[in-house]
């Protein structure tokens, strides 16, 4: 008889609330991100996305007076040539090629500048002072009133942010200056202060003056109020049945739950499957003209909660074949489901990916039958999918670089981020670039050649900052949903490191501590292969390496449960020594070796080796 589980993994656990306000205060989740948050990533993005445009827009009136005043002077001299004519002319040649690419990063700096500032500072006002309201109006409040009080509270929110802007001018305006002049061309350090205050006076102003906008637009419209029935008289004339769907959150888990929600909502998504059934008997019944699914269709626009959305609908192709959807925030633009609120770098290709995602879910479900507006030409153009057709092979190219290149798997060490000391390559002599060659360089003689940027292996050197950062379980999640070939994760230890890979969908782990040349005193490969074997419990394979030599040490593993041995230093060996040749000779020897032990074991094939033989010293 089976014991009640003390954590049943079914009902999920603490992690599983780690974005959800209903389990976790506000403050507690500030708390969180602001721990998790990667803030790097985070100065990074406000740089190129707020910053950068924001001095650019500042410079601007002081280089373009300057050159204007340079350029009027030249040409209204009789001697000045056509030189100046001939800038002039390719400058506007150079804004009528490079226009459009332009406009299109000065858009995305627009709405850069409204994400990143103005739409939090007038968010965090607002809700401030709502939630202050709430908290003084007695609880017995109508909700007319309570729809009022907010109407209030949102202009004065739009008041409070337009008045800081406006403090914010007053303190820059002094030391601002718009006019340039061609010694500032000659010594553009001393536009520094000049640059910055004109800056803080342009997006003061447009602060202050859009604050107020939102502000009026939010005090004047309808707010929300609940919705007791519906409208019972209907005109006359064609009659639509619709069947409208909000923010389905469709999970990749079996058992997983919603980001905004944990354990307080939902699990799974037999919520959604169960409505699919009801709607499909309603249509046998009285048909639907429409099925419409707006907002978040899945909890944070991952491949495995795509895959679950079209599965579930794969199940009714009656309804599949009525439905168009809007995609909603989460398909689109988060990044983490334990984060939220870590941000996309411009270049980082995981947006990118996930409009992709939506893009081609909603090509296959109503390409042929939705058409894209012709924003140019004022009218509707073709069908998606006639849209997304010349773009097919890029996106499928973007999604599946690797595997193009003939990749059967992708192998990710994770235990060399930080470079041991290695004192075999300090006595050698080795280079550190070398690894990344064809070959040791030598001259005729044989003697190593060095060059004066070569970088030693030295003893007593500290750990270099890397160009990049750390990589994460949720950078091996992210690199296993983009890739549609296997992931296996290679620097593997301990059963909990090995639960987690199995957790994140990897395809498989590797046993490794690379041949023990990181760190020396770490534990033997053949030690951690039992705890990993047992953690993995036959969802994935379970590789090893480091040591195996003989033919007696892969019968060993594989008798532990390794799925299969890595060898290192054997094939380096036969290659060091007779090349091609060496190693396919290492290969027939330990194939042999093993083949040896075998028998003598009486073992005819590979599956029967088993753990009862192998005694495992205490």
């Amino acid at each position: 008889m089976l014991m009640k589980p003390i954590i049943d993994p079914r009902r999920g656990d603490l992690e599983d609330d780690a974005s959800s306000p209903k389990r976790r205060s506000l403050l507690s989740l500030a708390g969180s991100l602001v721990s998790e948050i990667s803030f790097p990533k985070l100065i990074t993005a406000w740089v190129l996305l707020l910053i950068a445009p924001c001095v650019a827009l500042g410079l601007s009136p002081l280089i373009a007076s300057a050159w204007v005043g340079k350029i009027s002077g030249k040409i209204a001299s009789p001697y000045a040539g056509i030189g100046p004519l001939f800038v002039l002319g390719l400058l506007l040649a150079i804004g009528a090629f490079a226009g459009r690419p332009l406009l299109r990063i000065v858009e995305r700096s627009f709405w850069a500048l409204n994400s990143l500032l103005l739409e939090p500072c007038y968010a965090v006002s607002r809700e401030g002072l709502q939630q202050l309201a709430d908290q003084l109006l007695p609880a017995k409040a109508g909700k007319a009133r309570r729809s009022r009080v907010r109407a209030i509270t949102a202009a004065v929110a739009g008041v409070i942010v337009c008045a800081l802007a406006l403090l914010a001018l007053i303190l820059a305006w002094p030391s601002s200056r718009w006019i340039g002049t061609p010694s500032d061309l000659i010594s553009p350090h001393l536009l520094v202060p000049a640059v910055l205050a004109n800056s803080v006076v342009l997006i003061a102003i447009y602060l202050a003056v859009s604050a107020l906008v939102w502000a009026f637009a939010d005090a004047t419209m309808a707010q929300a109020r609940d919705f007791h029935a519906f409208e019972t008289e209907f005109q006359a004339g064609r009659k639509w049945r619709v069947a409208h769907l909000s923010d389905l959150h469709v999970v990749g888990e079996r058992y997983g739950f919603r980001i905004e929600s944990g354990r307080s909502g939902p699990r799974g998504n037999a919520r959604l499957e169960r409505l699919l059934s009801q709607l499909e008997a309603r249509d046998a019944t009285d048909p639907l003209d429409a099925i419409l699914i707006t907002g978040d269709m899945t909890d944070a626009g991952r491949s495995a909660e795509w895959a679950e959305f079209l599965d579930a609908l794969a199940m009714h192709p009656r309804l599949a074949e009525r439905v168009v959807m809007l995609p909603g925030n989460h398909d689109l633009n988060v990044v983490d489901r334990a984060n939220p609120a870590r941000l996309d770098l411009p270049m980082s290709p995981s947006k990118r990916l996930r409009q992709m995602r939506a893009l081609s879910a909603m090509a296959e479900l109503q390409g042929t039958r939705v058409r894209v507006v012709d924003q140019a030409m004022g009218r509707v153009g073709a069908k998606l999918a006639d849209m997304m057709e010349p773009y097919r092979a890029q996106m499928a190219e973007f999604a599946n670089r690797l595997e193009d290149e003939g990749c059967s798997a992708i192998s990710v060490t994770v235990d060399i981020y930080v470079v041991s000391h290695r004192e075999r390559s300090m006595h050698n002599g080795l280079v550190r670039s070398w690894c990344q060659m064809r070959g040791v360089p030598r001259n005729e003689k044989g003697e190593l050649i060095y060059h004066p940027d070569d970088v030693l292996w030295t003893a007593g050197d500290m750990p270099r900052p890397r160009p990049f950062p750390t990589p994460t379980w949720d950078t091996l999640q992210q690199l296993r949903e983009v890739s549609k070939i296997p992931v296996v994760v290679k620097g593997i230890m301990t059963a909990e490191d090995t639960e987690r890979a199995v957790k994140c969908g990897l395809s498989g782990v590797i046993v490794s501590n690379h041949g023990a040349r990181q760190l020396d005193q770490v534990g033997a490969t053949i030690e951690a292969l039992p705890e990993c074997v047992k953690a993995a419990n036959g969802k994935i394979p379970v590789l090893v390496d480091g040591g195996f030599r003989r033919g007696t040490d892969m019968f060993k593993a594989l008798a532990l449960g390794a799925t299969a041995v890595g060898i290192g230093r054997p094939y380096l060996w036969g290659l060091a020594s007779f090349g091609q040749a060496g190693v396919a000779r290492i290969v027939e020897i330990l194939r042999a070796e093993l083949a040896v032990v075998m028998g003598m074991a009486g073992t005819g094939k590979i599956s029967q080796i088993d753990r009862s033989f192998v005694r495992a010293r205490s």
